[in-house]
């Protein structure tokens, strides 16, 4: 057995999401043990078997041919080629998955299968007990816990965000009946195990529990750890690290450029940086500024020019025709941010030319947002409007990266256009935030 990190609590405390960008951070499989009896749900309920039927229901966990396939943003299920990863997580799931789940046959089946999937490898695993009954010998055990008004509101964002109705009053007697169930049944009932760390998750965002976790995980399995997550954050590919760097040191020197909230910036998964636009020089101050390698749009026309074209390219910047709809670079945006990586998007469109003054919001960073699944970093940058008048700047260039406005959010605006506007108007709302409290004045 591996090193195996176990996760506990009740729904809606954050187990899921944090245990698998835990799992991307430290390079260790991740294990939804949650989903398994979800799964033998969702087949006993297409197949017409009764809840009742203890033998069938533990024959089909032990022989289902289920399959995980885990992504930045995501961990899909699939039986067979079939893919049931939203099939599993509705409302009618929920409510099925306690009595399959209380039923001993079938809990022995799912924890020797789990037992025996992790053998050889470094797992995050999280459940309802994976720290009691699955993995008792975890190398670091930890209960994650909400108040129910937050566990509430979390799985109402799920649904909404897939399209799922719901009722938050009914979610929450949904919530305290599984939370009894969960707690007075007879086999792997949810307990804390007695050398589990608790995290309460109320208030915190996805980014600052797995902070957290991360912090116990560095603290309880040593520096080795925290050394290879480190390197994981920081990796860069050679050529776009060097130039980063030398472009980075030149712009503090020069012009002058500071940046802060670089913590706001998560350091895994899909995410874009939005930013408002002032300068020719905003793409590349932003990026240097940014602690994680950046993708971003240029002119189509720059590629065709020979050593800026290669230059750009190796840069991770990819052709977008100006001035019209151009269907490849928007799917080539979003295949960005579905593969994990962070993109700098300017939802002005253009730059704009009347000093302090912002232009309206185009929706085409709503429809990145909403198709990639992913948050957005408000991001304001100034002075580098400067440097078209006079190369050297006697005004500090400054960055500054706000607090991400949440996937959750993100996701829970309705589709189409009103709703792609939305949120572009609120990222420009959240930079202009950003704005008034920037200090700007020269140096003292």
């Amino acid at each position: 057995m591996g090193k195996v990190i176990a996760i506990d609590g009740p729904a809606g405390a954050g187990k899921s999401t944090t245990a698998r960008l835990l799992a991307a951070r430290l390079g260790y499989t991740y294990f939804d043990s949650g989903a398994l009896y979800r799964a033998v749900a969702f087949l006993a309920l297409e197949q017409g078997i009764s809840f009742d039927n203890e033998g069938k229901l533990a024959e089909i966990a032990g022989e289902m041919a289920i399959r995980f396939q885990t992504e930045a943003n995501s961990n899909r299920v699939f039986i067979d080629s079939r893919e049931i990863t939203d099939a599993i997580r509705t409302p009618e799931i929920d409510r099925a998955v306690t009595p399959v789940a209380s039923l001993p046959a079938v809990r022995k089946a799912i924890v020797e299968r789990l037992q025996e999937l992790a053998k050889g490898k470094d797992v995050v695993a999280e459940g309802r007990d994976v720290t009691t009954v699955v993995f008792p010998d975890a190398d670091l055990k930890i209960y994650l816990d909400a108040s129910p008004e937050e566990r509430v509101k979390r799985r109402f964002l799920e649904y909404q965000a897939g399209d799922k109705e719901a009722n938050p009053e009914k979610l929450a007697h949904e919530l305290k009946r599984r939370d009894v169930a969960d707690r007075s049944r007879q086999e792997g009932a949810l307990r804390i195990a007695p050398d589990a760390v608790v995290v309460d998750t109320t208030g915190l965002s996805i980014e600052e529990q797995v902070e957290r976790v991360l912090g116990l995980v560095k603290e309880k399995l040593g520096t080795a750890e925290g050394k290879k997550t480190a390197q994981k954050r920081s990796r860069m590919k050679w050529f776009y690290f060097l130039v980063w760097k030398s472009v980075r040191t030149i712009s503090r020197f020069l012009w002058r450029l500071t940046w802060e909230g670089t913590e706001n910036i998560p350091r895994e998964g899909g995410v874009i940086i939005a930013s408002n636009h002032i300068s020719y020089y905003d793409p590349p101050f932003v990026s240097v500024s940014s602690p994680r390698e950046v993708h971003f749009m240029a002119k189509r026309e720059l590629f065709s020019i020979p050593i800026l074209g290669f230059l750009i390219r190796n840069l991770n910047a990819f052709p977008v025709s100006r001035g019209k709809y151009d269907r490849q670079a928007l799917e080539a945006a979003i295949e960005v941010l579905k593969k994990g990586e962070a993109l700098i998007v300017f939802p002005e469109g253009t730059r704009s030319r009347k000093k302090g003054e912002f232009l309206p919001p185009k929706p085409g960073i709503g429809v990145l947002a909403k198709e990639g699944r992913v948050p957005i970093v408000p991001t304001y940058i100034s002075g580098s409007d400067e440097l078209t008048k006079v190369f050297f700047s006697f005004r500090r260039v400054k960055v500054i990266f706000g607090p991400p406005i949440p996937r959750e959010w993100v996701l829970s605006v309705p589709e189409g256009k009103a709703g792609y506007q939305q949120i572009a108007e609120e990222v420009m709302r959240r930079i202009g935030e950003l704005k008034k409290g920037c200090q700007t004045g020269p140096d003292v």
